[in-house]
């Protein structure tokens, strides 16, 4: 019974970081009509920013901060200078927007690659998160926040 219930406590947790990028995705469709797959880098990009200075003991609030603000600048760069740059020439197909999408993808994967290096990042800081012991499974509260920050997120869309 607790290898069942960690299995579903992960997989709650997974289905919620997995609809959020949906959530994502849907979003910036419907404004630019772009199936911009990069979006992948930009947020790997965020995490990799808040883990870096997180531990080098930058509070966690101005940590995340800036790395929301970095991803924001980084997208609307890829956006000014790819995305509306095919737009203004008449060469933005749903296809040549997609191949310009992987391309991004491919080169930010590699630069982030290049500058943080293959290791995984931890969070030092974050080590000691409250963990409960429910029937054999182990749930932590990050789980908990994430699903809870994602079904929020769902029902406000105004379609959960």
């Amino acid at each position: 019974m607790s290898i069942f219930l960690q299995i579903l406590f992960t997989i709650l947790t997974l289905g919620s970081l997995y609809a959020l990028v949906t959530v994502g995705f849907t979003l910036i469709y419907s404004v630019t009509k772009v199936l911009h797959v990069a979006q992948g880098v930009v947020t790997l990009l965020g995490a990799y920013l808040f883990a870096a200075l997180v531990n080098r003991l930058v509070p966690a609030v101005a940590a995340g901060a800036f790395a929301i603000a970095a991803c924001a600048a980084v997208g609307w760069l890829m956006n000014a200078g790819i995305f509306e740059r095919l737009r203004r020439r008449g060469r933005a197909s749903a296809v040549g927007a997609l191949i310009a999408s992987v391309a991004l993808l491919v080169m930010g994967t590699n630069l982030l690659l290049l500058l943080f290096g293959p290791a995984t990042l931890a969070l030092e800081g974050f080590a000691r998160v409250p963990r409960w012991r429910i029937s054999g499974a182990i749930v932590n509260a990050v789980d908990l926040e994430t699903v809870a920050v994602s079904n929020t997120c769902l029902l406000k869309d105004g379609n959960g």
